[in-house]
């Protein structure tokens, strides 16, 4: 029976959400509240929190002083969600409450963080009870009232733990007043109570704070240099200022580290940034500490560092680093600054990290020898092909290529049989620069092969070293049976000036393949004007839009206003690529004038004009 009781209760509290609120379901929500069965505190709660208003919160502000500790947090969580509504009546009952409940309406207060409150909590800074005085206070400083730093500093002694909470209340607040007595107070409060100041000076944006604590560093004590150093940079960070290494601060090097060791410190970026290298220097046994322990966002500007060391501090570095754990990464740097001061210990370390089997160093050594070739890199990373991923292996080609003629020909042999056309290429081009009579008979082998994929391989670079080929040796691939060796055979010949070449390509412009009849083309295309244009004339009436494409190209390049009635023709075609490139076309060879002709075209013929702008805009 007791069971359906409560089930029904905790029915009918529900059910007045369907009902128009009044004082009376008020009433009987709070007075429920208090109820021992907790699903009907919860009921009625939740159907309170719904409705925050002014009756209720009456209602509720007595619950604050209730016996049961459930029902006050309760009635405290509910005034608080409330926010504003409930001001007016915690205002009411603060002076006739008991201390508890005055400490409760003032933390209330507090964070419902109504400035209306302002006045009553300055007054409960004389508030009998101390712990009513101290939460007055902190709710002061949640309340952020500029018009309550003058009550927070006159009461900073009112009780006793008043101290840090005073603090931090006008470390939220920061009126030029409340920064000036914090100020003051480091050089005379204990050593806790100016780690709180310090803690609420960094709220501050004010740069004169900063520059003032900055200046006067020396007067406070040395425990704390480190977090006065941390405050200062904080709030030039804020406002974009550099902080300024000045030579009279470099007692305070230790500190500095200290900032850039702290793991809870966000701005050791920034603040490494702007150390100079020349300081960093004189603690070689810190810098070599913070290459060990460095984050990734960290490790860039640390990199930058080192190569702005002197040269025997980062050769210290370096012989230190063989007695500490250092993570590849820093040796990785360490590597970077002795090679950029042509260190001769950069050799052993080069040959020591060419030994760690880590794609990513490796890339970054393959990096090193681009950005600083040395007969030694180019070695190591020779070394690296035989056990270096497909990655690693194409940067070292690219390198190795680049400097091919410090490098064995067998290496680039070698990459000759590889799978990957990226290294094949390499290996031509560095054959080719380092030994031109190879390079020819190698392209003269090459294409003579079956291997389709190694006669494009010497096409390519016939393509970009036209003097190691006859056309002769060319002609006959222009019927192989795959069009993609006939489009290559195409553009290596068009890199050869002669009169047999062009011949040999115009029965092209009949191919089964639209590639091979467009790469044909732009080949004629590069001939005179008057040869040119029956070359262009099959291109216009090719049935590939790609082709026709590249006809219009030659047109415009060589300037045939003779094709204009084509051009016409190609800009009521079907294809609306056509329109628009044709339309183009026109454009370019007789000028924006020809707009109002190419729209009324259009319009015959019910076609879109709205590109014609675009094009007119573009000239």
């Amino acid at each position: 029976m007791i069971i359906d009781d409560v089930q029904l209760l905790r029915q009918r509290i529900l059910n007045t959400r369907d009902k128009e609120w009044s004082d009376e379901i008020a009433s009987f929500l709070v007075t429920a509240l208090q109820n021992k069965d907790s699903g009907i505190r919860d009921a009625a709660c939740s159907v309170l929190r719904e409705n925050p208003e002014p009756g209720a919160a009456a209602l509720l502000v007595p619950l604050l002083a209730h016996e049961v500790i459930d029902i006050r947090n309760m009635a405290s969580e509910l005034l608080i969600s409330f926010g504003p509504v409930s001001v007016p009546f915690l205002l009411e009952n603060f002076e006739s409450a008991d201390g508890d409940t005055r400490k409760f309406i003032v933390d209330i207060l507090g964070l419902i963080r109504d400035r209306k409150a302002v006045p009553l909590l300055q007054q409960a800074l004389d508030d009998p009870e101390p712990n009513v005085v101290v939460s007055a206070a902190e709710a002061l400083g949640k309340i952020a009232d500029p018009g309550a730093v003058p009550a927070l500093i006159e009461h900073y002694h009112a009780v006793e733990g008043m101290e840090p909470v005073t603090i931090e209340a006008l470390g939220a607040i920061l009126t030029p007043e409340a920064e000036a007595f914090l100020l003051d107070l480091l050089a005379k409060e204990s050593l806790f109570n100016c780690y709180t100041v310090l803690d609420a000076l960094q709220n501050s944006e004010n740069t004169a704070t900063a520059r003032e604590l900055y200046d006067r560093i020396f007067s406070y004590r040395d425990e704390l240099k480190t977090d006065i150093l941390r405050t200062v940079f904080m709030i030039l960070l804020k406002n974009d200022e550099a902080l300024e290494i000045r030579e009279s601060l470099l007692e305070l090097q230790d500190n500095f580290f200290e900032l850039l060791e702290d793991e809870d410190f966000s701005y050791r970026y920034e603040l490494l940034r702007i150390l100079p290298a020349s300081f960093l220097e004189r603690s070689p046994d810190r810098l070599l500490n913070l290459l060990a322990t460095a984050d990734p966002d960290m490790a860039d500007v640390l990199d930058e560092k080192l190569q702005q060391c002197r040269k025997e501090t980062v050769e210290m570095l370096a012989h230190k680093s063989r007695e500490n754990d250092l993570p590849t990464p820093a040796l990785v740097s360490l590597l970077r600054a002795l090679i950029q001061h042509d260190s001769d210990a950069a050799e052993s370390l080069f040959a020591d990290l060419a030994e760690v089997d880590d794609a990513e160093v490796q890339l970054g050594l393959v990096q090193l020898v681009a950005d600083h070739p040395t007969q030694g890199g180019i070695e190591v990373v020779t070394r690296l092909l035989d056990r270096a991923d497909e990655i690693v292996q194409q940067a070292a080609y690219y390198v190795l290529s680049a400097h091919a003629e410090n490098v064995p020909s067998e290496v680039f042999e070698a990459g000759l049989e590889s799978n990957d056309e990226v290294i094949r290429e390499q290996s031509l081009e560095a054959i080719a620069r380092s030994n031109p009579e190879k390079m020819t008979a190698l392209v003269v082998s090459l294409l003579q092969d079956d291997d389709a994929e190694r006669i494009l391989l010497a096409l390519k670079i016939a393509e970009n070293h036209p003097g190691y080929v006859s056309c002769q040796s060319l002609f006959h691939l222009l019927e192989h049976d795959r069009a993609d060796v006939r489009v290559a055979t195409v553009r290596a010949l068009a890199k050869i000036d002669h009169e047999e070449v062009s011949s040999q390509l115009v029965f092209l412009l009949n191919d089964s393949e639209a590639p091979v009849r467009r790469a044909a083309l732009q080949a004629l295309a590069q001939l005179g004007r008057e040869q040119v244009m029956p070359v262009i004339k099959a291109a216009l009436n090719d049935p590939d839009v790609t082709v026709r494409i590249a006809g219009l190209e030659a047109i415009q390049r060589h300037g045939l206003e003779e094709f204009v009635p084509d051009l016409y023709q190609l800009v009521v075609s079907d294809q609306r690529l056509l329109q628009i490139k044709s339309a183009q076309a026109l454009l370019n060879l007789r000028g924006r004038n020809e707009a109002d002709a190419i729209r009324e075209k259009l319009q015959q013929h019910g076609l879109p004009v709205a590109f014609l702008k675009d094009l007119t805009e573009s000239m």
